[in-house]
């Protein structure tokens, strides 16, 4: 029964004098290994060294990159390149995924960046025809670089994709530049380097080029949209990457189909004569082309979307 006092066990104080108490005593004892004092600044102990070492690291990585910066902002006046709309729109382009631009053909998502990479050795001139057929579609802004693995390349192919006087970025829909450097396996396409491999060989750049315009080639029939793609492996497969023995079979089928017809798909140009043209000027065949093929060559010559190109086989 509960006490007056509200308690309801009551318990006396247990002494046993021969017990030690021990008082003000840590639990647990660990090593001091440093000291930080009110500035933050460590001080004492192995740890100091190494926190000074990391400091010095950063101290070095900052100032590289300061001095990266300066070299970019100089490039970048030299060029005539606004950095702050530069910076805008890759991060919107980055934003967008590379299945939705596809979709869409990169039109009204803002600025597309690709970056092609190709060999001086074999220029991809079916670029030249592509880019002209695009432009007619959208505002494209292209510039050329020279890679430090091809200082030797020709002074008239470091303007191959040449601009004038560009405008503000803002003011484009598409951005291509072209970056001359050692490539032994072909051109390369990169579009999001955050969300795809690169795109390899010129036939599969020239898809992709080809799918940013309205209407893309796979919008046609099934059937010419197959023979399409059939020319273009020909051309990467057989003409590009082939033997001598694969390029003459090469030359033989085209030289049948060309007996058939004035293009190669019909009545009218198309991608597959874009990319056969150009690989029969990179492999250095185009002179030893049958008839019916030679035939064709000049009337691609005569064709104003080649003009451009042409100009620099003269070179």
């Amino acid at each position: 029964m509960a006490s007056a006092t509200g308690k309801m066990y009551q318990v006396k104080p247990f002494i046993n004098s021969d017990v030690e108490i021990i008082t003000n005593v840590d639990m647990y004892k660990v090593k001091k290994i440093g000291m930080i004092d009110m500035n933050g600044i460590p001080s004492g102990g192995e740890v100091e060294e190494r926190l000074q070492q990391l400091q010095q690291r950063q101290q070095k990585v900052l100032t590289e990159l300061q001095q990266l910066q300066h070299s970019v902002q100089e490039l970048a006046e030299r060029r005539g390149v606004d950095l702050t709309t530069s910076t805008t729109a890759s991060t919107t382009t980055s934003s967008i995924s590379y299945s939705s631009r596809a979709r869409n053909g990169g039109q009204g998502e803002g600025l597309q960046d690709l970056v092609i990479s190709a060999d001086p050795s074999s220029a991809p001139l079916s670029l030249l025809v592509l880019l002209k057929q695009l432009s007619s579609q959208r505002p494209i802004l292209t510039s050329t670089f020279v890679h430090s693995s091809a200082v030797d390349t020709p002074s008239y192919l470091r303007s191959f994709l040449y601009n004038g006087s560009p405008a503000a970025r803002s003011t484009y829909q598409l951005a291509i530049t072209l970056v001359w450097k050692k490539m032994p396996r072909g051109p390369t396409l990169m579009v999001s380097p955050t969300q795809q491999t690169s795109i390899q060989g010129e036939a599969n750049i020239a898809r992709y080029l080809s799918r940013l315009m309205r209407p893309s080639y796979e919008e046609a029939d099934v059937k010419i949209a197959t023979r399409v793609d059939e020319m273009l492996d020909l051309a990467q497969l057989q003409l590009i990457e082939g033997s001598n023995k694969e390029r003459s079979a090469a030359l033989r089928t085209l030289n049948a189909t060309l007996g058939k017809s004035s293009w190669l798909l019909g009545g009218e140009m198309s991608l597959a004569d874009i990319v056969t043209w150009s690989a029969l000027q990179e492999t250095k065949v185009a002179s030893d082309a049958p008839a019916n093929v030679k035939k064709w060559l000049q009337q691609c010559a005569q064709h104003p979307e080649f003009k451009e190109a042409m100009q620099f086989l003269q070179c």
